[in-house]
C-alpha cells in the first residue's frame, strides 16, 4: 500500500487481479482502479505527488535444462529481457 503525499488517497495492490485499487481516505471507499501487469509488488509516487508508478515481475519462469536460459561458459542461469 502507499499513501498519496496529501493523505488523500491510497493505493492498495492486489495481486490476484493485477491491479491497483484507489482508495479514498476520507470516505474510506474504493473510488478508481488501475490496470496493473502481472505480478504487481510495489508503488511509488513521484516527488511532485502527479504519478504513481507500479513495478510488475511479470512471468519469470526459467527452465533450467533450457540451453538459452544458462550461460555456457559459466554454467549460470540467465535472464534475458526483451
Amino acid at each position: 500500500m502507499t499513501l498519496s503525499k496529501d493523505g488523500l488517497r491510497l493505493f492498495v495492490i492486489v495481486l490476484s487481479e493485477e491491479k491497483v485499487l484507489v482508495v479514498d481516505t476520507a470516505l474510506a471507499k474504493v473510488i478508481g482502479q488501475i490496470p496493473t501487469g502481472a505480478w504487481p509488488h510495489e508503488n511509488h509516487i513521484s516527488a511532485d505527488g502527479q504519478y504513481l508508478f507500479n513495478a510488475s515481475i511479470g512471468n519469470m519462469t526459467v527452465d533450467l535444462e533450457d540451453r538459452d536460459s544458462v550461460d555456457q561458459t559459466s554454467q549460470k542461469r540467465v535472464m534475458r529481457i526483451n
